[in-house]
């Protein structure tokens, strides 16, 4: 929105966008397949986006009429409706007075109030899934049993709030921006818990990029910037805040439903009729969060009397990945086992602040919360035998960088305070909770990390 108003000029935007996706690919009913592959597949691209804009402008001079036009400040919008009245009284023949009207002096503190105010607010998310439900059976005498997922997530609000002294008429000038962004990715490909799977090789995925195709990301942003400028008190205020979930996730379940007590603890089973048994999920994020707040004077004009300039951003991200066969799987005919995780999440926070004036003031704080993990993990249950040999890899990459920097200007007083504060806990896991008996290859168990 835009608003012009000659005396008060209030513009208020507000962006809302509440976004639910959900892809599946799964069977209600029991499969029995001959010599072939049984395959399901979910594949997701999901984008929401919101965007609020207000501008504000006002002190504008009036015309023969009273009303405003654009050019001139307060004083001159004063002066004409004092000789619009006096016109107006003569031609109706009113007496005249001797006493004298006081004059309306705005060249201190202008006359105005302009008020520039939006919020974007964004809920963006995604939830795609391959996977054999709970107690359903699938097998196949010559195939194996494929469950693949691909998805990415993309979600952003922005905000930005500017209100504009051009004539310098306008007394107090704020600009407040409030964006405000959630974003939750699941991507996930599973068996579920009971599950009885008979088939020759089982394969899950669960990625960000298909294999082989160009690399893809899940994006979240939030944005808020904010502006102000008038003759006696300035205000800028931005928040900017991104907060976000997610996950790719391969495994086979553990036992959900029941425990020692009541007796059942029956578990997902496979049996891959020695053929392959793969777990998948890759994982790649950005996070980035920008906050904004500046105020000056406009072009030729001298600078409030009072400016504050305040930023805050703040980004919390909680990222998962994992290729797991959970505790008590009971598992059988693995002709060779692969278990991988690799992901890549970087963070960027960054509060910026500037202020101008007789007393400037430019608070600043940018906050980054990451959390990441990233595992390949055999569970507890009895011992397992392999053919060839089981590889467990997992690999995370993870960045985060927060910076607050802020410009104060004062004649008199100038206060500039910035903080910036990162907590990053990153946790690699490559491991298994039972014995291994493997035949002719090798057993070997690898964890990398690069974080920073």
């Amino acid at each position: 929105g835009q608003t012009e108003g000659s005396n008060v000029a209030v513009g208020a935007s507000l962006g809302l966008t509440v976004a639910v996706d959900t892809v599946t690919a799964t069977t209600g009913r029991d499969i029995a397949a001959g010599t072939g592959d049984v395959s399901f597949t979910a594949k997701s691209a999901a984008s929401s986006a919101t965007k609020a804009t207000a501008s504000v402008a006002g002190g504008k001079e009036a015309d023969e009429n009273g009303e405003a036009e654009a050019g001139q400040d307060v004083n001159a919008q004063v002066a004409n409706q004092r000789s619009f009245a006096a016109g107006q009284s003569s031609e109706a023949g009113d007496a005249t007075s001797d006493a004298e009207t006081p004059t309306a002096d705005t060249d201190d503190s202008g006359g105005s109030v302009s008020v520039a105010a939006a919020i974007g607010v964004n809920v963006g998310v995604s939830n795609t899934t391959a996977y054999i439900p709970e107690e359903r059976r699938v097998s196949s005498t010559g195939g194996a049993l494929n469950l693949t997922t691909v998805a990415t997530t993309d979600a952003s609000a922005v905000a930005e709030g500017k209100q504009v002294d051009s004539t310098g008429g306008t007394a107090v000038g704020v600009g407040a921006a409030v964006a405000l962004n959630v974003g939750v990715a699941n991507t996930t490909a599973y068996i579920g818990d009971d599950a009885d799977i008979d088939t020759v090789g089982v394969n899950l995925s669960a990625r960000t990029t298909a294999e082989g195709e160009e690399e893809a990301i899940n994006a979240f942003k939030a944005e808020a910037v904010s502006g102000a400028g008038a003759s006696s008190v300035g205000l800028a205020g931005s928040l900017a805040l991104n907060v976000t979930a997610n996950k790719s996730e391969a495994y086979i379940a553990g036992d959900r439903t029941g425990t020692a007590e009541d007796g059942n603890t029956t578990t997902a089973s496979i049996n891959a009729g020695n053929g392959a048994l793969t777990l998948d999920a890759q994982n790649k994020s950005t996070s980035t969060v920008n906050a904004g707040a500046d105020v000056k004077p406009g072009e030729g004009q001298d600078p409030a009397q009072v400016g504050v300039g305040a930023s805050i951003g703040l980004n919390v991200g909680v990222n998962q990945t994992r290729a797991e066969v959970e505790d008590e799987v009971a598992l059988s005919g693995i002709g060779s086992a692969s278990l991988t995780a690799a992901s890549d999440h970087t963070m960027t926070t960054d509060a910026t602040g500037g202020a101008a004036g007789g007393v400037a003031v430019t608070p600043l704080a940018a906050l980054s919360i990451s959390v990441n993990e990233t595992r390949a993990q055999l569970g507890s249950g009895s011992e397992v035998a392999i053919g060839e040999g089981l590889t467990a890899e997992a690999e995370q990459k993870s960045s985060v960088t927060t910076s607050a920097t802020g410009q104060t200007e004062g004649s008199n007083v100038a206060v500039g305070a910035s903080l910036g504060l990162t907590v990053a806990v990153d946790t690699v896991t490559a491991t298994t909770g039972r014995d291994i008996a493997a035949g002719t290859g090798d057993v070997s168990f690898t964890a990398k990390s690069a974080a920073s």
